[in-house]
């Protein structure tokens, strides 16, 4: 019989902090429908005779940011169980298990012609059809969490963010660059509405979450085999 070519407490650990981070991503679900609905809320109290008001968009603001952080937790989380499960490396790092995140697991390796996926396992939760709206989450959420207020306009009684916040890293501080704010003013650059990019992204990510367990489950013989350990289901007779 072949046995197990990792520790078995280091595989146990592994198996463990599935349990884990599929709470954390229940959580963060949760915790995504609160701030949307906040940020719906408050997007309608946002304007009086055409101007912003205090407090609502300093609350709309903040949910918003609260939004894209779940978000972003829950799209960690994900990578996390797609890690342990299929990355033949997981059990016996710990270290770089507790400290992996979306970007690392569905990370693309530049250097190959074309580029390709680091992690093979990744083309399996990440494609053509869903890459755009999962880089763009991505982005977005990056961006407020790492950098400065996102350039924005108010305009018909819609706040809206250049789009291209979903693509690009790094915006300018307005007040440093006048042509672009006046650029974002005026309707040169492209815009979205926020509150309906999150409309989009929430109930993208209702439905993604779905389709990332499935894929998960089909997933969990992956980590049997790689470890040689029968995962026995508790509730079958």
């Amino acid at each position: 019989m072949t046995l197990c070519p990792v520790a078995t407490n280091l595989v146990e650990d592994a198996y463990i902090e599935t349990g884990k981070a599929h709470h954390e991503v229940i959580r963060s679900l949760y915790f995504m429908g609160l701030a949307h609905n906040e940020a719906l809320n408050r997007h309608g109290q946002l304007f009086l005779n055409g101007q912003l008001t205090f407090p609502p968009y300093g609350l709309f603001s903040k949910a918003v940011k609260d939004f894209y952080f779940h978000c972003g937790c829950l799209l960690d989380n994900l990578g996390r169980l797609i890690f342990i499960l299929n990355d033949t490396a997981a059990a016996q790092h710990a270290r770089r298990r507790r400290r992996i995140n979306w970007g690392l697991v569905v990370a693309m390796d530049n250097n190959a012609v074309p580029p390709v996926r680091q992690n093979n396992y990744a083309n399996n939760y990440i494609n053509h059809t869903n890459e755009a709206q999962l880089e763009g989450i991505k982005n977005v959420r990056n961006l407020l969490t790492h950098s400065w207020k996102l350039p924005e306009r108010a305009h018909q009684n819609n706040l809206e963010w250049v789009e291209t916040v979903r693509t690009e890293e790094n915006f300018p501080w307005w007040h440093e660059d006048h042509q672009f704010w006046t650029d974002v003013n005026n309707g040169t650059l492209g815009v979205i509405s926020i509150v309906q990019t999150i409309q989009n992204d929430y109930q993208f990510l209702l439905q993604y979450q779905t389709v990332a367990f499935a894929q998960l489950t089909q997933d969990l013989p992956n980590f049997e085999n790689t470890y040689n350990v029968d995962i026995r289901d508790t509730l079958r007779p």
